[in-house]
């Protein structure tokens, strides 16, 4: 009896032992698979486009996509698409959408150049992009993208971004924020030699494009950091949008430089306004900073120009009405 008693309180002894230690390496395992599951939604997947990829390759870094709206339709919230260095004679189209906490990123490659190339022919649509953002919660960053027959870049989902973009040598808009893509950011981009439809102030197509604007819905966007010249319409414009802000900026040599119109609590501050002697869009009424109305959608007011460096303009600061 004793000995059967030993044994009972043997087991019980073990099996309190035991207990904790299974849960705990239950608990663990629970953490572990918790903190990879996490961290990929954290860091994400990683894809690559190659000019000699294909679309049929699994998109690692050794079997690329050929193109970047392959590359760009797969990605979920956290992933990254980087384009490997080259000329790319091709359209794209990121439609997919990231999160605040997880975007989805479409990068030029670190080190390498990547240039997306219209030739003049691409897009053949009436006001196509080259580059079209539809998703929301998107970044796209360093890459030059030029020569496109209509748009360079159009960003129209809400939250999206352009950091360090190069739009070049477009024949309409260089980068246009517009429609949904409220809460959107244009920074560190260069955006020159667009709106190539107006050049020598021609309308070729009947038609008035921008170099870098926010436009047509998209509120609440933010202008910073870039540098705009060269534009053969204005430089850098906020039309028929809200509370856009405007901010340190190098904006020159434009036909305009910067104009708001038919805007509504919209701020231009810290910008670096100027024309230089003979540029190659200088006229009579080559304004620094114009305001005015074309639409009155909405009626403009409540909008602050403030700390801005205008200077050798034909006119610094223009009001007017259409």
């Amino acid at each position: 009896m004793f000995h059967a008693g030993f044994e009972g309180h043997e087991n019980v002894s073990m099996n309190r032992n035991m207990t904790p230690l299974r849960t705990r390496a239950i608990f663990a395992l629970v953490v572990g698979a918790w903190f990879f599951w996490g961290a990929g939604l954290l860091f994400g997947a990683t894809y690559y486009v190659a000019t000699d990829g294909n679309d049929s390759n699994p998109g690692t870094i050794g079997s690329p996509f050929e193109t970047v709206t392959k590359g760009a339709g797969v990605l979920q919230p956290g992933d990254t698409l980087y384009v490997r260095g080259g000329t790319y004679y091709q359209t794209a189209w990121a439609p997919s959408s990231g999160t605040a906490a997880s975007p989805v990123t479409i990068s030029g490659y670190p080190g390498e150049t990547v240039v997306m190339d219209g030739v003049y022919t691409n897009p053949s649509s009436s006001w196509g992009n080259l580059f079209l953002v539809e998703g929301s919660n998107a970044v796209v960053q360093n890459i030059t993208i030029k020569r496109s027959n209509w748009v360079g870049l159009a960003l129209t989902g809400p939250y999206d971004q352009a950091l360090g973009v190069n739009s070049q040598s477009n024949m309409e808009n260089g980068i246009i924020v517009s429609g949904s893509a409220s809460y959107s950011l244009v920074q560190g981009c260069q955006v020159y030699y667009n709106a190539k439809s107006n050049e020598q102030f021609q309308q070729l197509r009947g038609g008035w494009s921008t170099g870098l604007s926010a436009a047509r819905g998209a509120n609440n966007v933010t202008l910073r950091n870039n540098q705009v010249w060269n534009n053969w319409g204005e430089g850098l414009s906020t039309f028929e949008a809200q509370n856009t802000l405007i901010e340190s900026n190098t904006v020159y040599d434009n036909q305009l430089n910067i104009y708001l119109s038919d805007t509504k609590f919209s701020v231009c501050r810290g910008n670096l306004v100027y024309c230089t002697p003979g540029n190659v869009c200088s006229n009579v009424s080559q304004a620094g900073i114009a305001l005015g109305d074309e639409t009155y959608s909405p009626p403009s007011s409540d909008n602050t120009i403030v700390n801005n460096a205008v200077m050798g303009n034909a006119k610094n600061i223009y009001f007017w009405s259409g």
